[in-house]
């Protein structure tokens, strides 16, 4: 699940319309391999696997809503057209593919990954894919708050299952950001401001 996450965040941070805020991944990556001091291989914490051929693999994923109004409480509609938006630009579904500049036009590709809100959770309970907290917390800074409860935020569900994605307010101009590879697995994610996730 890994290579794809950098992937989502780009996407889930369109800059057509909000040319004035930043994606936080480089800062993250930077301070993240900073502070981290670890001999442990999180790289390889996941077997490989074989795929058969025009196999399409499907990504279940959990949408932690955290919200302090209700106007960061994201509609289930509005969560279910993210899902639908990456379904069709990872399938390569999209009705403006045909804007992809001629440069890149020969790397495109179905990649053959869905994404899906999960339907059961950890614990084997039945789960819209959607977590809904409240918190106390104006907002989060880029630093992995939002990924622990005892900060305000929500732990991740069991990372090797889903697809973590934390919707929340994040502090100045930041949209979102994604784990890097090789980063820790309690918190491997992505995180998106609440107002620029969905259609």
């Amino acid at each position: 699940m890994k290579p794809y996450l950098l992937t989502v965040v780009i996407w889930l941070t369109h800059f057509t319309s909000i040319a004035q805020r930043t994606c936080s991944t480089e800062e993250y990556v930077k301070d993240y391999f900073v502070l981290k001091n670890t001999t442990s291989n999180f790289l390889n914490r996941v077997p490989p696997r074989d795929t058969v051929p025009n196999e399409i693999i499907t990504i279940p994923v959990v949408v932690h809503v955290l919200f302090k109004t209700a106007g960061q409480n994201i509609s289930n509609d509005q969560v279910q057209s993210q899902i639908d938006a990456l379904n069709k630009d990872f399938r390569m579904l999209n009705a403006d593919q045909s804007l992809i500049p001629e440069a890149f036009q020969s790397f495109s590709s179905d990649s053959k990954i869905m994404f899906c809100l999960a339907k059961v959770d950890p614990n084997g309970h039945s789960t819209s894919g959607v977590n809904r907290k409240y918190t106390n917390n104006d907002f989060f800074k880029a630093d992995d708050g939002m990924k622990s409860t005892a900060k305000g935020g929500v732990d991740a569900w069991d990372t090797e299952r889903y697809l973590n994605i934390w919707v929340c307010r994040i502090f100045g101009r930041v949209l979102g950001y994604a784990t890097p590879p090789g980063g820790d697995p309690t918190k491997d994610g992505v995180v998106i401001n609440f107002d620029v996730f969905g259609t």
